[in-house]
């Protein structure tokens, strides 16, 4: 399996066990393994703990990949970990399509590449955040994290599962670096956080 480029922090010991167990035959490590989160890129939007968190519009909209894909950062966007929210950023939306890759980064987050079913040119990132990261403790919606976690988890992990079918994703559109791990897209557009992911077919 390809492994995901880590970030350039010093990493835990703990968390490449992780990695590790994700490799392996075992399948996804337990959400209840500890892992020192090291946060990048805008770290508090994505695992909504900024202030305007509470914004957020949580009524999904179903939206396809081309036009998820469409959507790009404002013109004073940057990778600062304090950059606003921005106003797409305030929506969960539900896109379906194939699960081509899944592995699990270094801070615990579930990294999922999501494939349009028609089109294998369109793909985006979806994470599911670690909710015993240290960084999420605070966060309002840690249980939303684990829930979607859990269901990941308990019913999709092995690769035989995953690999097949069409999944629908629902989280928050985020704004991150372009080309972002396996999966990513030039304009780094994402769902993160995830908050529901059910295998519709």
């Amino acid at each position: 399996m390809k492994t995901i480029k880590k970030h350039g922090r010093k990493m835990v010991v703990a968390a490449g066990a992780m990695a590790a167990a994700f490799a392996g035959a075992s399948g996804l490590p337990s959400h209840s393994t500890k892992v020192k989160c090291v946060g990048e890129q805008r770290w508090q939007v994505k695992t909504l703990q900024d202030e305007t968190a509470s914004q957020i519009n949580f009524t999904p909209k179903t939206i396809a990949m081309a036009d998820i894909l469409d959507k790009t950062k404002t013109s004073d966007w940057s990778l600062a970990k304090d950059d606003e929210r921005q106003q797409d950023e305030f929506q969960v939306f539900k896109v379906t399509g194939k699960i081509p890759f899944v592995n699990i980064e270094a801070d615990g987050d579930i990294h999922i590449e999501l494939m349009d079913k028609t089109n294998s040119k369109l793909h985006l990132v979806a994470e599911i955040p670690n909710p015993d990261c240290e960084i999420t403790k605070g966060s309002d919606y840690k249980d939303m994290f684990r829930k979607a976690r859990n269901e990941f988890v308990n019913k999709y992990q092995d690769k035989s599962v995953w690999s097949k079918g069409t999944f629908e994703i629902t989280g928050v559109l985020f704004h991150d670096k372009s080309n972002h791990g396996t999966g990513g897209n030039a304009n780094g557009v994402e769902i993160h956080p995830v908050i529901n992911i059910k295998k519709i077919n």
